[in-house]
């Protein structure tokens, strides 16, 4: 999973769409979910966004079975970090 993860976010990088993903404008517009299965149908998901020129930040990933859904506490941390994201790239940008 690890190997299909990280073709997955290759495709990001070359501004091409993941094989299978889904907006989580829950937590942000910009953010997005990349989808994976293995053979014992656990489910992987890898949260990340990729607006900025220069970047993709992957900023959580969740591990569960196929009839679970995303948790609050997922989404609240998720949530978190990308606005520590924002944040830290705007301070950046004003030194």
């Amino acid at each position: 999973m690890r190997k299909e993860g990280g073709f997955q976010l290759s495709r990001v990088q070359q501004g091409l769409d993941p094989d299978n993903f889904r907006p989580m404008t829950t937590i942000a517009v910009s953010v997005r979910e990349i989808k994976l299965q293995d053979e014992d149908k656990s489910q992987y998901r890898l949260i990340y966004t990729a607006n900025f020129d220069d970047a993709v930040y992957v900023f959580h990933v969740i591990t569960k079975k196929t009839t679970e859904q995303t948790t609050t506490q997922d989404i609240q941390l998720a949530k978190k970090r990308h606005s520590e994201i924002v944040a830290h790239r705007q301070k950046s940008k004003k030194k």
